[in-house]
């Protein structure tokens, strides 16, 4: 067989981290006895993790990439690791994708199969780069960061569980693949693979032969096209539509012999069906009427038939959608929306009927209407999307305030002052104007970490939905928003070092050994809307 056909996606590895003993110390090294050499592609599939590095001499430099967030999140920077190597320890500097921001680390050879991560100094800002991590080496024959791409999205079926599932990325001119397995859910499951530059057809299979695969059109399998040190995000591999014809596409074998191809309809079946308004793979051009800030449009659709629209919409804007079907659907829904972006990601992680968040990318929106229902339904499609900057954030109302005010007292049991207007500022889109404050202070003994302090009040914040483009983490804070209707509640958890702590201003603050009434806590919640 070709080598290159070899090249395929390794995951599943779980490790154990090295055991801490006290503030700042590591496990025990055992002895080196094999050369020392840091040069190779590391990877830590657990934490999606992976290094490329080159030694030469005593000097150290390489690249990195993380896949955060289920694939949300690509953190990913050629040239981002620089230092030098002392003995068996190295100490370099790194930079996230997402911040300017120096940070330190300290890689440790533990012997030639296996390296250990640590963050020595954070750098400040937002950054997915784990504080910990022990990373094996990959064979050569498999792509590195440096001269690959790589392909991000979520498989599912037309309703859940999504059983486990082999994905595959097959590029059909030069032979090139590589495979990776997805756990079974209750949702659609997330999938990364790292591939040579090229175009691929990507499909999935299920243990019994059942499949899946990314098609735009409904009808043929669309090829993703990656170049190197490129993410192509958001591709969603899911399970053809049904006609008189069966289904509406087929697909190839697995390159590694383990599934059977399947084939698409009959070419006069097909032809048949796609008479002039038999079917229509395009999507409808929404247009909002002079002055309005809503569209909708109601329709009928055929069993297991879908119709998709699309909408152009900046960067910052908050967009609803909702639909809306007759018959009632009685348990579960007789229809989902699946809106995504013209750069491919998905914004709709589950089947959902109603969908709201900050929009990230000035570009096509795509929305979906899928029928779930065995029979016809009757279906109404509502968009509401105001224009950018056509009216400044003013505060919630003094009786909202109020209640999340009360929401989160409960949470954390803490005492939150209000301040019915202060200035506000969007740290997504930059529009400013006034929001509704409420503050609370505390120490170590009061508050667990930021992450799950914030945690806790997006839990208590009923009705409200998170939003992952406000998302950020650090070992001092946390940050994330949640949205309703047009209200837009900013969450921020950080502590700093009580002033008699005496913590060196030259280490990272992790090695600063802190009781918790020396951790002085403050939480920030700020709502406001349009």
């Amino acid at each position: 067989m070709n080598t290159k056909k070899l090249i395929r996606q390794i995951i599943g590895l779980a490790f154990a981290l090295w055991s801490l003993a006290g503030c700042g110390s590591k496990a025990t090294t055992p002895t080196i006895t094999a050369t020392i050499d840091f040069t190779g592609y590391w990877e830590d599939a657990a934490s999606a993790f992976s290094l490329d590095l080159t030694q030469n001499g005593d000097h150290l430099q390489g690249s990195h990439v993380v896949v955060a967030q289920q694939g949300n999140k690509i953190d990913s920077l050629d040239n981002s690791i620089q230092g030098n190597v002392q003995g068996n320890t190295a100490v370099v500097q790194f930079q996230s994708s997402f911040t300017t921001n120096i940070g330190t680390a300290q890689i440790t050879f533990i012997d030639t199969n296996t390296i250990f991560w640590e963050v020595t100094n954070p750098p400040g800002g937002e950054y997915y780069l784990p504080n910990e991590s022990t990373l094996v080496r990959i064979p050569a024959s498999n792509p590195s960061p440096a001269n690959s791409g790589t392909i991000t999205g979520r498989v599912h079926l037309m309703a859940p569980p999504t059983p486990h599932m082999v994905v595959y990325a097959v590029d059909q001119t030069t032979n090139l693949w590589a495979f990776t397995d997805t756990d079974a859910g209750d949702s659609e499951m997330p999938f990364s693979l790292t591939v040579p530059p090229g175009s691929y057809q990507v499909y999935a299979f299920m243990d019994n032969g059942g499949y899946t695969a990314y098609s735009q059109d409904g009808i043929s399998l669309t090829t993703v096209t990656v170049a190197a040190n490129q993410t192509v995000s958001g591709i969603e591999v899911g399970p053809p539509g049904q006609s008189e014809c069966g289904n509406m596409f087929g697909v190839p074998a697995s390159p590694d012999g383990r599934f059977a191809a399947v084939p698409g309809p009959a070419a006069d079946c097909l032809a048949a069906i796609l008479t002039p308004g038999a079917l229509s793979p395009e999507a409808t051009r929404i247009q909002f009427e002079p002055n309005t800030t809503s569209w909708h449009t109601p329709g009928e659709l055929a069993p297991n038939a879908s119709i998709r629209f699309v909408l152009y919409a900046l960067k910052g804007q908050p967009m609803t959608v909702e639909l809306t079907t007759v018959p009632d659907p009685g348990p579960g829904p007789s229809a989902s929306v699946v809106i995504s972006g013209e750069n491919g990601q998905v914004l709709t992680a589950d089947i959902t009927t109603r969908w709201q968040g900050i929009l990230t990318v000035s570009q096509d929106y795509y929305i979906e209407v899928r029928s779930l229902s065995e029979q016809s339904i009757t279906y109404t499609l509502l968009v509401a999307i105001p224009a950018v900057g056509s009216t400044p954030y003013v505060p919630v109302t003094l009786a909202v305030c109020q209640t999340l005010q009360d929401m989160a007292t409960q949470a954390l049991s803490a005492t939150f002052t209000l301040e019915a207007s202060a200035p506000f500022t969007d740290p997504i889109t930059g529009e400013t104007g006034q929001g509704c404050n409420l503050t609370a202070k505390g120490t170590g003994n009061d508050f667990s970490d930021p992450g799950q302090v914030t945690a806790k009040l997006v839990g208590a914040f009923l009705g409200f939905t998170e939003q992952p483009a406000y998302q950020a983490n650090g070992p001092t804070g946390a940050a994330t928003a949640v949205t309703r209707d047009m209200a837009l509640v900013l969450i921020r958890t950080e502590w700093v070092p009580a002033p008699d702590a005496q913590c060196p201003t030259d280490q990272p603050i992790s090695v600063c050994d802190l009781k918790p009434e020396q951790k002085l806590y403050t939480i920030k919640i700020q709502a406001s809307m349009k």
